[in-house]
């Protein structure tokens, strides 16, 4: 669609963005981080006119894609460089929020060490529960861990429902923009491999969606594996003896 008003905009020497300004005074995009291909060309004909432009969009969490055209890959691949590009031209000013009302401390920083080159967050969420961190639970303890608190169990695909001994799953993509006081991830391998070294390379080809389902969580992040993780920040919970 923007490929199309892109060309039709320059075959009428300008009269699409001349009529868009006659209509409105504000375009407002949200999940800016989606957007590629001519989507950067038309969005830029709008920051050249009069109207006011504001784009929102959080870079960690680009699961979608609006086309899978490669032209200007380099910024569908990196739409923070795109905002940077943008201000230095002097489209505008980019503004950093990086406060989260959702996840405590310790969640932010598990999930900012994905993105090394990207701001920190800083938690909002001041609430201490009995039960706060990144967890290890041992998939014979899943059935415990899920009774005692409740947790949204998540997964990749459906290929790794059958793990969750018949408690409710959901997908990783599904689930965005939806908040729980916990979560359970079944990890991929390529997850396994990242608790364990601390390598992103391992999960880099599906690292949006783990930002995602790990930011999910106000209070506890637990992952269900028998691996010895390598990350400090990771708790194994052990599982309450009963008489």
């Amino acid at each position: 669609m923007s490929d199309f008003a892109y060309h039709c905009n320059m075959a009428s020497d300008g009269l699409v963005i001349k009529r868009l300004e006659q209509l409105f005074d504000v375009f407002i995009l949200d999940e800016a981080q989606d957007i590629s291909g001519y989507d950067f060309d038309f969005i830029e004909l709008l920051l050249h006119s009069k109207i006011k432009v504001i784009m929102v969009g959080d870079v960690r969490q680009k699961t979608y894609s609006t086309t899978k055209s490669t032209k200007n890959k380099k910024f569908s691949n990196d739409i923070y460089k795109w905002f940077q590009h943008l201000e230095a031209k002097g489209y505008g000013e980019l503004t950093i929020l990086n406060q989260s009302h959702r996840c405590i401390q310790q969640i932010c920083d598990f999930a900012d060490a994905l993105f090394p080159a990207l701001p920190n967050s800083k938690s909002l969420n001041l609430n201490i529960s009995n039960h706060d961190g990144i967890f290890l639970v041992s998939p014979c303890d899943l059935t415990a861990y899920y009774a005692l608190y409740k947790p949204q169990i998540l997964i990749y695909d459906k290929r790794a429902a059958s793990k969750a001994n018949g408690l409710p799953v959901n997908n990783f993509g599904a689930v965005k923009g939806q908040t729980y006081n916990r979560v359970v991830i079944i990890p991929t391998k390529p997850i396994e491999k990242y608790l364990c070294n601390g390598r992103i390379a391992e999960v880099e080809s599906s690292i949006e969606k783990f930002y995602v389902a790990i930011t999910r969580a106000r209070h506890s992040v637990a992952f269900l594996a028998t691996s010895t993780p390598s990350l400090p920040s990771i708790l194994k919970w052990e599982c309450p003896q009963t008489d």
